[in-house]
């Protein structure tokens, strides 16, 4: 895996590409329902249920199904945005969140979200490539690296440069925003339905996208559409 000096701890391959990236073993997560006052056992969604898989190094992971049957739940989970009722992830040979294994702060620097709604995803006051370089700034690349990094990753999702780097949010089609975000998530994006604001007759453009972004870099994908997930390795 290529070095990064901002997101090195992403790119570190640690285990050797033998070794999966990420390994997800009886993932649950139940949600209680409303009840009434007196109700002492109160009924349950069992939105995940024993969730096992894994993602290899290099490898793009899509995961389908109806709707409501808990895709983003799921991809929720993976991501730490919500804490499971049991089940373990292991990142790169090392347990997320265990006493001695990898601290969800580098974690979520290796991984990151690209949510269904494109727009409300973005700064409305922020331009595309301000967006864009705001992560590595933060984590301490120079504004010019930062800026450069940008452009290059906006022309890898198809997004030229020049025409698009200073359009606001507004100025996009979901599906432009869409590849934006794509471009900004970490080395290891997790997509909830990524080409779901796309117009109708070009739905996989997006997750082409999130290949052209990171080639060679693991992502994993969740939504209802078959030609989309159908473009994933597994």
């Amino acid at each position: 895996m290529s070095a990064d000096p901002v997101l090195g701890l992403a790119l570190r391959d640690k285990g050797g590409p033998a070794q999966p990236l990420l390994t997800v073993t009886g993932l649950r997560k139940h949600f209680a329902l409303p009840g009434g006052f007196f109700r002492r056992n109160a009924a349950k969604v069992r939105a995940v249920d024993g969730v096992s898989f894994t993602v290899a190094k290099g490898e793009t992971l899509g995961v389908v199904g109806e709707s409501g049957c808990g895709k983003s739940t799921t991809a929720r989970l993976v991501a730490r945005l919500i804490e499971p009722d049991a089940g373990e992830l292991v990142f790169d040979g090392e347990a997320v969140g265990a006493q001695t294994g990898l601290a969800l702060k580098d974690y979520r620097r290796s991984l990151q979200m690209v949510f269904q709604d494109s727009y409300a995803s973005l700064n409305p006051r922020m331009p595309v490539a301000e967006a864009v370089a705001y992560g590595p700034q933060v984590h301490g690349m120079p504004a010019r690296a930062a800026r450069q990094r940008a452009y290059d990753l906006l022309a890898r999702v198809g997004l030229a440069p020049e025409v698009f780097a200073q359009r606001y949010p507004h100025e996009l089609s979901g599906g432009q925003r869409q590849r934006v975000n794509i471009a900004r998530a970490r080395p290891a994006p997790a997509c909830r339905a990524p080409a779901a604001r796309r117009p109708r007759p070009r739905p996989p453009a997006c997750a082409g996208s999130a290949r052209r972004r990171s080639p060679g870099r693991p992502s994993a994908s969740c939504g209802e559409s078959l030609s989309v997930q159908g473009r994933s390795g597994r």
